[in-house]
C-alpha cells in the first residue's frame, strides 16, 4: 500500500485526526475533498476562461445561483 502525504488547511487536518479507522471511512475523506476540490478548480478555471473571452453574467443570474446554492444569506 502506498502513502501520500497531504498538506491541509489545519481544521481539516483536525478533523480527520478525530475520525475513527476501522471501515477506512477516515481514507476516503481526504479524497473526497481531493476530488472536491479539483472540480473546484476546473469550474474556476472555466468561468475565468469565460471572462477573458468578454463573456460575463448578469447579478440576477449570480444572486440566483448564490440562492440555489448557499440558500439567502442576505
Amino acid at each position: 500500500m502506498a502513502e501520500i502525504s497531504l498538506i491541509l488547511p489545519e481544521y481539516l487536518s483536525n478533523s480527520l485526526t478525530d475520525l475513527p479507522r476501522p471501515n477506512g471511512l477516515g481514507d476516503a475523506i481526504p479524497r473526497d475533498c481531493s476530488e472536491y476540490e479539483r472540480a473546484l478548480i476546473a469550474q474556476i478555471e472555466m468561468v475565468v476562461g469565460e471572462a477573458d473571452q468578454g463573456k460575463s453574467v448578469s447579478d440576477n443570474l449570480v444572486a440566483e445561483i448564490r440562492a440555489q446554492r448557499w440558500g439567502n444569506m442576505t
